[in-house]
């Protein structure tokens, strides 16, 4: 007898639109690394840059306005320029922080959350942009948003998953770092395109705690020439919910069974 698999391909994801989001969510990162390093020379002005980072259309003004001035692995696309000025203004407002005055404390070097560059995979000397602390708040949401993502592809996948079974999913630890980067993609997406869902965004630091979940080791360290690819976010989207996905696929053999 064979039964039929209700378990699809079904996916969160456009591939070529998901490589240009990680594309611009790199470039929009290392702009605000070279537009807080300005400030230090002294040739960005500090409320000049914060008007510039936090609002999106001050942000396309400016980068239309200085397009050639900006690094090559910095540079949007002019076509792009919209969806990149609206990722960019998500960084002050979820990741970091403009300071007036310099950070002393490490000496000017600070931890990143994310970096493609790998000169600057583990640090970089920036005293002006600070990463944003994470509280157990930023925390909640992130688990909200990765429940609310595996919910998602769940319907999608015609899976029947019922809400102890997602609460249980997003607490299990082997299925985390799959969870995170899938629901911090879903998240980057939406940040490009202005989206807000229902079930939230990374508002605050959440986005942070996303990140940290499949970007940093176990240890609390962020991992050595660490890139994000699609590849990676596609191979995660498979396996997250396969516990569910086991149940649902055992359910449909059981009842297939009862029938004959």
């Amino acid at each position: 007898m064979v039964v039929e698999n209700t378990l699809n391909e079904a996916s969160l994801f456009d591939r070529n639109a998901l490589e240009r989001a990680i594309d611009l969510q790199s470039k929009s990162y290392l702009l605000l690394r070279w537009m807080a390093e300005a400030i230090e020379k002294g040739f960005i002005r500090f409320r000049t840059a914060h008007k510039y980072a936090s609002l999106p259309e001050a942000a396309s003004d400016w980068i239309k306005l200085h397009h050639n001035d900006i690094p090559l692995n910095a540079r949007p696309d002019l076509a792009d320029l919209d969806d990149f000025s609206r990722l960019f203004a998500t960084y002050i407002e979820n990741s970091f922080e403009l300071l007036e005055q310099p950070d002393k404390r490490m000496g000017g070097w600070i931890p990143i959350p994310g970096c493609s560059c790998q000169d600057c995979s583990r640090f970089f000397k920036a005293p002006h942009l600070k990463v944003k602390s994470v509280n157990m708040a930023d925390k909640k949401r992130a688990s909200r948003m990765m429940r609310a993502v595996a919910g998602r592809l769940a319907i999608m996948r015609r899976i029947d998953a019922t809400d102890a079974e997602l609460d249980k999913l997003v607490q299990n630890r082997d299925m985390r770092e799959h969870l995170s980067i899938v629901t911090w993609a879903d998240d980057l997406q939406n940040r490009l395109s202005g989206a807000v869902r229902l079930d939230g965004a990374a508002i605050g630091a959440a986005q942070l705690v996303l990140w940290r979940g499949f970007a940093w080791t176990k240890a609390g360290a962020p991992r050595k020439d660490f890139r994000p690819s699609a590849e990676m976010v596609l191979k995660s989207e498979k396996l997250m919910i396969t516990p569910i996905a086991s149940k649902s696929r055992a359910s449909v053999v059981r009842d297939a069974s009862l029938d004959q």
